[in-house]
Formats: C-alpha cells, structure tokens, sequence
C-alpha cells in the first residue's frame, strides 16, 4: 500500500502543476488527484471533456439510507496576470509558513 502524503504535500505538488485556463491542461492533475483518491479505496471516474482537460467523479459508497452529499471544486487556475511575482507562480515555496503559488488560496 502506498504512503499517504500530507495534505501540504498533496497542495506543494497541485500548485506546481500548471492548470492556467486557458488552455487548461488539467489532466495531470486529474491523474495525480485520481490516484490518490483511488489509493484511498474511492471509486474514481475520469471524464474528459476537451483535449487535456479532465473532470474527476469519485464516490465514496453509503449504505443508501440517506440522500448524497456532492462537494464540488476546480483544478484549473487563472492567468498569471500582468504583476510580477516575487517568487515562481508554480513553484510552492513555504515563506515564513505561509505557502506561494498560483492556485494555493482560492478552494
């Protein structure tokens, strides 16, 4: 069985990955994502649908007793914009405990 990363680990390598919409390109972080749900025994379903980009379903099985609970988010990221960054947008850096990059605060 493989080992579970931390969760500060599981967003170091999220935000490293470029998802700028546009394009998108979500799939790697499709993959990666999927993976470790999979790895968790969650039943995980992959729907592509445009070149590269990726929506990810996974499902935790109930006992059918109660209605479902759907938590929904995003893996793509907006532009860089026009400012400079003070470190690399896709890098993950921890300054002073507090983790930079594109991506790391909007969910």
């Amino acid at each position: 069985m493989p080992s579970i990363p931390s969760a500060l680990e599981i967003t170091q390598d999220i935000v490293r990955m470029d998802t700028r919409n546009p394009p998108g390109h979500e799939i790697e972080c499709a993959n990666y994502l999927g993976d470790l749900l999979s790895d968790a025994g969650l039943e995980v379903n992959a729907y592509e649908f445009a070149a590269n980009r990726t929506s990810l379903v996974a499902r935790i099985k109930g006992r059918g007793v109660k209605p479902p609970i759907c938590f929904g988010g995003h893996i793509d990221v907006v532009p860089l914009g026009t400012k400079e960054w003070s470190v690399d947008p896709f890098g993950a850096e921890i300054v002073d405990d507090k983790l930079y990059g594109r991506g790391s605060t909007d969910m």
